[in-house]
Order: structure tokens, then sequence, then C-alpha cells
């Protein structure tokens, strides 16, 4: 047992566990459908991806959607960063893409990479619960949505593609 357990209700494990899944998953879609950086690291190119299908995105947008959307915009995540000092702190400079809805999947990008590198620890799991509550159901609805928009990463994503 470590000398500090980190504090994390079920409700909050359950919801991080449902977003890592539905995250790697999702990422792993992108790749296999091809929206990834070329030979090298296998790595997702959400940027190219969000270009795909930013003429539709918006279009018929479901309200739980439009107002995670709104939620993001309003209230964007930081990045964590490393001051010249060596301190950690946090930026607030907008993600760079093509386009909005590159913008905005850069943004799921960062609560994701918050959450896994450990940017929402200070003795308990999450620093502001219902902001990053918030922040991680925004995303989840956002990535469920953008699945509805690309029938190629959909298809990619139930496993039909290999």
């Amino acid at each position: 047992m470590f000398a500090e357990e980190v504090k994390v209700d079920d409700y909050q494990k359950e919801l991080v566990c449902k977003f890592f899944f539905l995250f790697s998953k999702f990422e792993y879609a992108l790749k296999m459908a091809r929206y990834h950086c070329g030979p090298g690291n296998a790595k997702a190119n959400w940027d190219s991806f969000g270009a795909s299908i930013d003429s539709q995105f918006y279009d018929n947008l479901p309200k739980e959607v439009s107002e995670g959307v709104e939620y993001i915009n309003q209230n964007p995540p930081s990045k964590q960063v490393v001051k010249k000092n060596g301190e950690l702190d946090w930026s607030r400079n907008s993600p760079q893409a093509e386009t909005k809805v590159g913008v905005l999947l850069l943004y799921v990008c960062r609560v994701r990479n918050n959450l896994f590198h450990g940017g929402k620890y200070r003795g308990h799991f999450l620093l502001e619960p219902d902001r990053s509550e918030k922040l991680i159901t925004s995303c989840m609805d956002i990535l469920r949505h953008a699945l509805t928009v690309s029938d190629e990463v959909r298809e990619a994503y139930d496993g039909g593609a290999t």
C-alpha cells in the first residue's frame, strides 16, 4: 500500500475509465482509417480528421453535444507546461488546427493528456471535480458524435477495418 492513496470516488473512477476506453479505441480507429501522421511513430492525426468532418460536424448537433462544445469553448482545458525555471505551470494557449472541429478535438486530447499524465492530482484525483467531470463528459459526447459523422472511422471503431 502506498503512503498516500489517491482519493477518488466510484463515479469519478467509472467516468475516467469510460473516457479512457472511448478515447483509446477512437484514436486506434483514426489510425486504422488512415488519419495518422505517416511513416514512423503511429500517431493519430486529429487535425486532419477534424478538417475532414468540419463541414458536417455541426449539422443536427444533439443538445448534449452542443452544450459540451459550448462548455469546452468557453472553459477550454489548459495545457501543462514546464517553465524555464523547471516549475510546472499551465498554458491557456489554444491549440493550432486547420478548423474549429480540429481545435475542439485537440482540446479533447488535452483533457486526456491532463488526466493520463497526472495534471489533475493534488491529493485528490480531480483538482476541480465539477469542472473536470463536465470536461470529461463533454469530450465523450463530442467523440461519440464524431463517430456518427465519419463512416470510415465508425467502421474502424466498430471493428470493420483491419
